[in-house]
């Protein structure tokens, strides 16, 4: 359990120190924790299960408030790669047209057929239905 909980400091070290971070580590501590405790768990007796399954769902819920924060590493992070990716494709869409406009197709196959090897189309796809998809059901509530 040493080296896991070292790790996990680790990883907070690397990834900001943020409160969220720590909260996640905690969270992870704790889930790691109740995983040991679960083959005891057809020891224990029903008051004592329920405590265990509250605490499991506070820290759950700790969890949820921790990564459902704009302001966390991860939703920085992501929100980064889904600029980054939207970015890339539309740029490389336009100078496709524009290349394409100017009887440049030579030029443009060698585009196109790193577009499909790489799956730029699927990638671009993701990020707006699961980012921009779901920012845009946020407002709309």
């Amino acid at each position: 359990m040493g080296l896991l909980s070292g790790l996990l400091s680790i990883g907070s070290a690397l990834f900001g120190g943020s409160s969220a971070a720590s909260k996640s580590t905690s969270f992870a501590q704790e889930s790691i924790r109740a995983v040991g405790n679960y083959i005891d768990e057809k020891n224990l007796t029903e008051e004592e299960r329920i405590k265990y399954h509250l605490q499991a769902g506070i820290a759950q819920l700790e969890l949820i408030k921790a990564t459902a924060n704009e302001n966390s590493v991860r939703s920085v992070t992501r929100r980064y790669l889904a600029w980054g990716i939207t970015v890339f494709t539309l740029a490389n869409a336009q100078v496709a047209i524009v290349l394409s406009l100017l009887d440049k197709k030579t030029l443009v196959e060698p585009m196109l057929e790193i577009a499909e090897a790489y799956n730029i189309g699927w990638a671009f796809t993701a990020v707006v239905v699961f980012y921009f998809g779901v920012a845009l059901m946020r407002e709309k509530k």
